[in-house]
């Protein structure tokens, strides 16, 4: 038995949740149990669904299976290992509709590839920024394989103070490390199309967004510099040895305990100098691999200020019970792994309190490799150990 949770997204919400019998053909059940469902909200096919599917065999199926059921409507998304529907958590994948109530709004798609020589066919994407100028915008990534910190830095320079605000995660696999860099998932598609090493920029024209950037993390540490690094890699703080700085801290009875997975809820926190960087986290990846080195899930810069954060499942839910939410129609969820790893049997809390925050907003979304949002002062950032919540309100025009 497999489940897809679909959620139907109008004026006003419906969250409908069906269970399909695996000996049973999807194409068969897509034609008897979803057309009643959906009449209830629109006789028109819907205009986008935005699918967060399980990175396992059935995929292709599942793809091809919606594509020919949907021919007209504009099918995008990423594999995730753990997904969100309202108020649940799920891992057999969930499927968002959405219908525009005015012709004039829509939703488009630029899929940036990375080609062996790690180059990046980015220019269409750029120009759609800069000449559609989407009112909202999403990026779903590959999250093994593509340069999303390149990508992001191309974005800021091409668009520079007119970069619009965009939002979107890293697609997610299994973290078990002897199957993590193997080709079997953290996948974006488009219709049925899967693509490895590439970016999907999704525009939406008519839409409005409102970003919630929840946290969770404290302080924990005075301030220090970072001295030496290179792309992911911490090499050396005050010049001091990455490995040796957090031997330092980790240290009890002369023993350190495993690492990265005792760091998980000690996140880096970046406080400056880069304004544009100031409270972005980062999620320890590898320790002392190489020798003395520590790397992490997104980029650190030599000259950095950092401090070891502190948090566990109670201060994340709470960050989650102290937001102001703003009404919307939809609402998508970009929310760390590493978040559900400290949260434990509190995930499921997290996301009913968000939920119950949005009332009737129809919820969905994924654990992500890492989340796309603003900074504190409103640049293009990108976190780790982090919630991006992106509440949609369709415009009247």
């Amino acid at each position: 038995m497999w489940q897809i949770f679909i959620i139907i997204d109008k004026t006003v919400m419906q969250t409908f949740v069906f269970s399909f019998d695996s000996d049973t053909s999807l194409p068969e059940q897509l034609e008897t149990l979803i057309p009643g469902r959906l009449s209830a909200v629109s006789d028109d096919c819907p205009d986008l669904i935005i699918a967060f599917l399980f990175p396992g065999s059935p995929l292709q199926f599942q793809l091809d299976a919606l594509s020919t059921f949907f021919p007209d409507t504009l099918l995008v998304g990423a594999t995730a290992m753990r997904q969100f529907s309202s108020d649940k958590l799920c891992d057999s994948g969930c499927l968002h509709f959405f219908w525009f109530d005015y012709p004039n709004h829509h939703a488009w798609v630029e899929v940036v590839e990375c080609d062996e020589k790690n180059n990046l066919h980015c220019q269409k994407a750029i120009n759609g920024l800069k000449t559609r100028q989407p009112d909202t915008s999403l990026l779903l990534v590959d999250g093994i394989r593509f340069p999303v910190h390149t990508l992001l830095e191309k974005f800021r320079h091409c668009c520079g103070e007119n970069t619009p605000q965009i939002v979107g995660g890293l697609a997610s696999k299994t973290l078990a490390p002897e199957h993590y860099f193997e080709d079997d998932g953290a996948w974006v598609f488009v219709g049925s199309t899967i693509y490895s090493n590439a970016a999907l920029l999704i525009g939406l024209q008519g839409v409005d967004m409102h970003v919630q950037v929840v946290r969770g993390w404290e302080p924990a540490s005075p301030v220090y510099t970072v001295t030496q690094a290179k792309e992911n890699t911490l090499l050396a703080i005050d010049g001091i040895p990455a490995v040796d700085w957090y031997r330092d801290f980790f240290t009890l009875n002369g023993m350190i305990p495993e690492m990265p997975a005792a760091s998980y809820g000690f996140p880096l926190i970046f406080d400056g100098p880069d304004p544009a960087r100031k409270g972005i986290y980062r999620t320890m990846v590898t320790f002392d691999e190489p020798p003395g080195s520590v790397t992490f899930a997104g980029d650190i810069h030599t000259g950095d200020r950092i401090r070891l954060g502190l948090g566990n499942d109670d201060s994340l839910v709470g960050a989650a019970e102290q937001l102001d939410l703003k009404d919307a129609e939809a609402c998508l969820l970009f929310s760390c792994v590493v978040r559900e790893l400290v949260l434990g049997d509190a995930a499921e809390k997290e996301i009913a309190t968000l939920s119950s925050k949005l009332e009737n907003t129809s919820l969905s979304g994924f654990f992500t490799f890492g989340e796309i949002g603003p900074s504190t002062v409103g640049k293009l950032g990108f976190y780790n150990q982090t919630s991006i919540l992106a509440l949609l309100t369709e415009r009247v025009s």
